[in-house]
């Protein structure tokens, strides 16, 4: 998977879906027995975020941040980068293989972070 291609077209497209050659591996759906893939959007009318999806019935699984937290003492932002969306599909394929969700897994990367003077 060549997560700078991914985050190039999630510039252009905001929606991007796995096919067979860069789809991870993925457990069959616990209530159809269906394949899944990966759905990753950027933003979409709010949207943003990588999630498991059956390709039979459509159930989906937890959303998980792609974008990062950069934050120095004058500066936030929540870029979308490489890592990120790698950080990010990573947790949503977890998630979907475990039927569980590790909440810290799924937040943003934190980047460069330094605290803010008061």
């Amino acid at each position: 998977m060549n997560a700078n291609a991914i985050v190039e077209k999630l510039k252009t497209s905001h929606v991007w879906m796995s096919t067979d050659e860069d789809t991870p591996e993925l457990e069959p759906c616990m209530f159809c027995g269906g394949g899944a893939m990966i759905v990753a959007a950027y933003p979409v009318y709010g949207l943003s975020g990588a999630w498991a999806r059956c390709c039979s019935c459509g159930s989906c699984g937890p959303r998980a941040s792609i974008n990062a937290i950069i934050q120095t003492s004058t500066v936030f932002c929540t870029p979308l980068l490489g890592e990120s969306l790698e950080r990010g599909i990573a947790a949503a394929s977890d998630a979907w293989n475990r039927r569980t969700v590790d909440r810290v897994r799924m937040g943003s990367l934190r980047l460069n972070a330094v605290p803010t003077e008061m």
